[in-house]
Order: structure tokens, then C-alpha cells, then sequence
């Protein structure tokens, strides 16, 4: 007998708390986290609820992108970006894009990591306030590209643009923003701002 569409409702609901409770217990390198929001984003699908498909991929694509598997992150993501365009849906093709940005840029695909960081804050500026975070984070990853290739005062005002963000958001937001601008002041060797940052960090934990 095929299973009503609301035990498939409960079942996708079940493995996206699943897999979000094991992540966050155990990490992304449980594979179990894995395999619960990867079926959640398969339920989601078949029964169409698109509201809890987005929130899957992205979840999905975090603890992917986290586990250092960035070759199925980019994937994830770009399920989640084609999603956004195609439904019109301004915070799955925002977020959609950042990711992508971010796993070229994690596989050292610098130019097309920078295409799709300035194309993705165009689209954040479009988008809803839910996907405010991830401005934040494009701002972080197009400074270190911008670093990388070359352009080391555009990454210094990215950078700069990236906390200044983050300070109008949440204290994880910031000790996110905070924890990769130290990436770009080591490339510069800049010892007194890794300083002065990792103090800030040292406070915010507190």
C-alpha cells in the first residue's frame, strides 16, 4: 500500500530534525547526518513541500561543505540555485549562489568563485532578510578570492564591509565574520590585527 502523503510528510519532517540534531552533536563527519537530510530533501521533493526542500539542500549542503566534501556540496548547491530560478524563490537562488561561490573557492576555482560571489550579492540585494547571513559570508570568501588574486585592497574593504555586516547581525554571525577575516590579515601577515581580532574573538566567547 503506498504510504499517504501525510506519513511521507511526518517521515521528511523526522529525517530533517534527525539529521540537523546529529550534526550539530556529532558533526558533519557523521555520515548519518548525511543520509537523514539527503531523504528529507528526497521526501520534500516527492510530496512537493518546497518550503522544507530549500531548508533541507541548504542544510544538506552545509554539512557537506563542512565535511570537506566539496565536490557533493557544489552539487547540493547548484540543486538549490536551479530550484531558486525556476520557482522564483529570491532566498534558495541567494543562498544557492553563495555556495556555489564557496565551493569553487574551496577547490581552488578562484575566477569562477569570484564570478558567482559578485553575482550572488546581487541577488541578496533582491532577496528576502532570511538570507541576510549569507552576505556575510560571500563578502568574506569574494575578500579572500580578491586577496588571491591579486587585488589586496579590494579584499582589505571587503573584508572590512564583511564584519561591519556581521556586527549589525548576531554574535555567531560576527564570530563567523570575525574567524575568517583572520584568514586574510595572516596572508597579509598583519600580526597586530590578528591580534586585535582574536582578542575580539576571546570576548565574544566569554
Amino acid at each position: 500500500i503506498e504510504a499517504s502523503t501525510e506519513v511521507l510528510r511526518i517521515r521528511m519532517r523526522c529525517q530533517f530534525a534527525r539529521g540537523v540534531l546529529i550534526n550539530d552533536r556529532f558533526g558533519p563527519v557523521n555520515r548519518v547526518a548525511h543520509q537523514a537530510l539527503a531523504e528529507a530533501v528526497h521526501l520534500a521533493g516527492t510530496i512537493k513541500d518546497s518550503a522544507l526542500l530549500v531548508e533541507a539542500l541548504i542544510r544538506l549542503c552545509i554539512v557537506k561543505y563542512n565535511s570537506g566534501d566539496f565536490s557533493a556540496a557544489g552539487q547540493v548547491a547548484g540543486q538549490l540555485l536551479s530550484f531558486g530560478q525556476q520557482n522564483a524563490n529570491a532566498r534558495a537562488a541567494a543562498i544557492g549562489m553563495v555556495s556555489t561561490g564557496m565551493c569553487s573557492f574551496a577547490i581552488g576555482q578562484f575566477a569562477e568563485a569570484r564570478s558567482r560571489l559578485e553575482e550572488a550579492l546581487g541577488l541578496l540585494d533582491r532577496g528576502d532578510e532570511r538570507a541576510d547571513a549569507y552576505e556575510g559570508m560571500a563578502l568574506a570568501y569574494l575578500a579572500l578570492t580578491a586577496h588571491i588574486l591579486g587585488s589586496t585592497d579590494e579584499a582589505s574593504h571587503l573584508c572590512a564591509l564583511a564584519v561591519k555586516h556581521a556586527r549589525g547581525c548576531n554574535a555567531s554571525a560576527l564570530a563567523t565574520a570575525l574567524g575568517n577575516s583572520l584568514y586574510l590579515h595572516c596572508m597579509r601577515g598583519d600580526v597586530d590585527q590578528v591580534r586585535r581580532t582574536c582578542e575580539e574573538l576571546v570576548r565574544l566567547a566569554q
